[in-house]
């Protein structure tokens, strides 16, 4: 009966996480870590079709392997959904912590592992096959196999409440309803169904090790598994039908009766910019660096330097700079040296002892490439600009582009 389902959620999967892996776009960690989840679920659908098949005790040495995968899958996919909403990082602590369940898991098994025999194992997926709800008592490490299907339900209800309490603030204080929001509502939505399904299944769980009786308990299993199997088929053909979050391009979308705040957003200047990056952040950072440190009075600075000091791919701030800003790399940054060199002559009395030349060298520029910013950037030659201080006190402010 699920073999078609499997079948085509393992097939849309494979495919999905081999897009996600292949595909050039700037933000590797969404998309690694979308492939991630991807693969993680194809993993459990595998094993779960050795089990339903009866071939475990011809793979006797994936018995139980899966169990730590269900511990990963709820925060990896809150990790994700937080990174494209929230378009921040957090530090590597804060997100060890959520995997922990993941790691005691993986210790259990390899308890499990270390303490058994093969043909003890054996023995055990044998007693399975004939009796489904032996799984909850044997392939027990330290930890009593129970214990990890109420953990994971608890894991999950957790997971997803941190997901619609995030997905509802974003929701109230978004000024644009972007396609990543419509995503990650409709990823959470699915999941929401799924930990349904697999809450029937742990209160069969808890039916049965209260009371002993196993009538439904099968039937629960498989409902689980099925509403699990077509929340990941709606997921893939989601992302199929909607190839601008597939392939990481996704575009603002002004919320009706809403102002949007600039040009690009109303233009659809925004459709190069890939998901979980936060543009105004990345220009508030930018331009605060460019303040404060002042990057632009080193002789040798780069492309490549700004953006390690801004921790952003070197293409994405090529593209902020081109399509955001208008500009390349060498305006923008002789926009500020022209500034400055103009704000110290202003503000320096004795400027008139200096050559504009010196003062040019000071400020980042070569011998020769000073005079042609500085004409492009104020209309005037730095000779005819010096002769206007001469004549008037009040220095000409430049029209920067």
């Amino acid at each position: 009966m699920l073999n078609f389902p499997l079948f085509l959620s393992v097939t849309l999967s494979i495919l999905i996480a081999i897009i996600f892996m292949t595909r050039k776009d700037r933000n590797a960690v969404n998309r690694w870590l979308s492939a991630t989840i991807i693969l993680t679920v194809v993993f459990q659908s595998i094993i779960f079709y050795i089990i339903s098949t009866g071939l475990l005790h011809e793979f006797w040495y994936l018995f139980r392997i899966g169990c730590p995968f269900y511990y990963l899958t709820p925060p990896l996919i809150y990790i994700y959904i937080s990174l494209i909403l929230k378009k921040e990082r957090k530090s590597l602590r804060h997100y060890l912590l959520h995997i922990i369940p993941f790691a005691i898991s993986v210790l259990d098994i390899s308890w499990y592992y270390a303490t058994t025999t093969s043909a003890q194992r054996i023995s055990e997926i044998l007693e399975i096959q004939k009796v489904s709800s032996a799984q909850i008592y044997l392939g027990a490490g330290f930890l009593p196999s129970i214990v990890h299907y109420y953990a994971r339900f608890i894991q999950r209800v957790y997971f997803l409440g941190l997901q619609w309490l995030l997905l509802v603030k974003q929701n109230a204080t978004s000024k644009l309803k972007s396609a990543e929001l419509k995503w990650a509502i409709l990823l959470t939505t699915v999941q929401t169904f799924i930990v349904i399904g697999y809450g029937f299944f742990t209160a069969q769980i808890f039916r049965f090790n209260t009371t002993r009786v196993t009538d439904s308990f099968d039937a629960a299993k498989e409902t689980s598994i099925t509403i699990t199997l077509l929340g990941v088929i709606t997921i893939c053909l989601y992302l199929f039908i909607h190839p601008k979050i597939l392939y990481g391009v996704l575009k603002p979308e002004p919320r009706s009766g809403a102002k949007a705040k600039s040009k690009a957003s109303e233009t659809g200047q925004y459709d190069w910019l890939p998901i979980g990056i936060d543009l105004q952040d990345c220009c508030s950072r930018l331009e605060q660096l460019m303040l404060v440190e002042k990057p632009f009075l080193k002789g040798k600075i780069s492309l490549s330097i700004i953006a390690n000091e801004l921790k952003v791919p070197v293409h994405l701030l090529s593209a902020i700079l081109n399509k955001h800003y208008g500009k390349s790399f060498s305006d923008f940054i002789n926009e500020y040296r022209i500034q400055h060199l103009l704000t110290r002559i202003k503000e320096d009395s004795n400027w008139d002892q200096f050559t504009l030349e010196g003062i040019a060298i000071e400020t980042g520029f070569s011998r020769t490439g000073y005079y042609t910013a500085f004409k492009k950037l104020t209309g005037k030659s730095p000779g005819t600009y010096l002769s206007e201080l001469d004549t008037d006190p009040q220095p000409i402010t430049p029209q920067l582009q």
